[in-house]
């Protein structure tokens, strides 16, 4: 039987562009190993055929150790030696194709799996290559702004000053977010106003200096404080304290009360 892992071999013609280390299993092995992102490749029984040494030492195991394992067992951790649903997926994998938030249990972290079909001269499939992309931190970041963003949420849904969340789409200020207070001060139900434009929801607004203010804060992240702001369109009428700052990349709240009673 001839052996698998010099058959893959062929797939440094892939990684490389040219052929030089066909012939050359260890400089092969050297090539994958000096890759700082986890490299393994597997049969088509998923059974793993090299690690590279960056997966084996996050592993914490000698790469020999984890040859002819089944990848499922030995790095997503299933404690059963079956394969989970999304493996399944190399069954029918016909070219690259990646794998987005896995997690996977002996590596604790959760990972994007680029996954790459390797075949012979002959076109037939030997197994497949693939590279994890730690993506753990970035998980992390994500879930720590969710966090935040709801307790930003939270925080001004309770301030007793009317508050307008405002989203800075190409040259359009869109309204997101708006708190009970900014109902009661303006005496309007703004759930209307969700999803328009600044311009649509205040049309008094239309033209003024005002907006350009807003934009800026949203952008640039200044500040932009005015008082006894006039305003009067229809039902909405008299002086305004407004209060505007950056709350995130092109996003500004507006807080403000009336102060004409």
């Amino acid at each position: 039987m001839i052996d698998e892992l010099t058959k893959l071999r062929e797939l440094t013609e892939t990684l490389t562009g040219n052929g030089y280390l066909k012939d050359q299993t260890e400089e092969w092995e050297y090539a994958l190993d000096a890759i700082p992102d986890c490299v393994y490749i597997i049969n088509k029984r998923f059974k793993i055929k090299f690690v590279n040494k960056a997966l084996a030492t996050k592993l914490g195991r000698a790469k020999t150790d984890l040859y002819d394992k089944t990848c499922y067992k030995a790095i997503v951790g299933n404690e059963k030696d079956v394969p989970p649903e999304a493996w399944k997926e190399y069954d029918g994998i016909k070219a690259h194709s990646v794998l987005e938030d896995v997690y996977l249990e002996n590596l604790a972290g959760w990972f994007n799996i680029t996954r790459s079909p390797i075949y012979t001269e002959a076109n037939k499939l030997l197994g497949f290559i693939c590279v994890l992309q730690d993506i753990t931190e970035k998980k992390k970041v994500e879930r720590e702004l969710k966090e935040s963003r709801g307790y930003f949420e939270r925080l001004i849904s309770k301030a007793p000053m009317g508050v307008f969340v405002y989203e800075l789409s190409g040259n359009d200020l869109i309204m997101t977010h708006f708190n009970e207070a900014a109902e009661k001060i303006l005496a309007v139900s703004a759930e209307g106003f969700i999803g328009k434009t600044i311009e649509n929801a205040f049309p008094g607004l239309k033209d003024k200096p005002i907006i350009d203010h807003y934009k800026k804060t949203a952008s640039a992240g200044t500040v932009y404080k005015v008082e006894d702001y006039p305003y009067g369109y229809d039902d909405i009428k008299g002086l305004f304290l407004v209060h505007a700052f950056q709350s995130a990349a092109n996003e500004v709240v507006v807080f403000f009360t009336k102060t004409d009673g």
